[in-house]
């Protein structure tokens, strides 16, 4: 199966999809609704939101509330989701958007307008949502090792002085044999500059990790200062690719 990331968005992603598990789905039948609703919520454990226009789609989109979009493309008596999906594309190229359709003349349109995915409905619905919610899966996974990259790259770039770099790990090991320290951070993602500890996460979640991680690489005044982030565990984990950030 080929990537299904957008072709124009392997550089910029919007923090949405990468923190947002959350799906707009625009579609007007009730059993299609309930269908889509127990494979997203039950077996993805993600949140659901239901649109009954375009507006509300992109409204959605703009208030960085979503990742996620199924769209059908007749909504009512109007062809609401290639316009959506229009609309979309130009607020933001990175979301994710599956057009879920009957007439599959829509297709190629479809894809020149820059959907991911585009599934004809069949009578067997249930296949066609596990299949859409399979490549979400994936596609959130693509863009996360894309992101995973990205950082890496980053943060090589950094000055990599070796005392500085020794400064850093120095200091981080002789925090964690605090124990008060440790019991303090333990499981919570720390910052480093110099040999000196600059910032915590507010918590142990990936979403306060990525946002230090985030505030470490854009961060002015250290940006020609030798950076260390890691993950307070037991033992020394440095992270030269934070793979403990990522979602399963």
């Amino acid at each position: 199966m080929p990537s299904v990331l957008h072709r124009n968005s392997k550089t910029n992603f919007s923090s949405a999809l990468m923190l947002e598990s959350t799906v707009v789905v625009m579609e007007d039948s009730k059993d299609v609704q309930n269908v889509i609703r127990e494979v997203i919520e039950d077996k993805l454990n993600w949140n659901l939101k239901i649109v009954s226009n375009k507006e509300e789609a992109v409204e959605i989109l703009e208030q960085k509330q979503v990742g996620f979009f199924i769209l059908d493309n007749w909504v009512g008596n109007k062809q609401e989701g290639l316009d959506a999906l229009e609309q979309i594309r130009e607020v933001d190229p990175t979301v994710f958007v599956a057009i879920f359709s009957h007439y599959e003349r829509f297709k190629n349109q479809a894809y020149k307008l820059g959907c991911n995915l585009f599934v004809e409905k069949s009578p067997d619905i249930r296949d066609g949502i596990n299949y859409i919610a399979t490549e979400m899966l994936k596609y959130r996974l693509e863009v996360l090792e894309v992101f995973k990259k990205k950082t890496d790259e980053q943060l090589l770039s950094l000055n990599t002085s070796e005392s500085n770099e020794e400064r850093n790990i120095t200091k981080y090991q002789k925090l964690k044999s605090d124990s008060n320290w440790l019991k303090e951070n333990q499981g919570k993602f720390v910052a480093l500059v110099d040999g000196e500890c600059v910032k915590s996460s507010d918590n142990e979640t990936d979403e306060s990790g990525i946002d230090l991680l985030n505030w470490l690489i854009s961060a002015d005044k250290y940006r020609d200062k030798q950076r260390f982030f890691a993950k307070v565990e037991k033992e020394l984990e440095t992270i030269d690719e934070p793979s403990s950030l990522w979602f399963d």
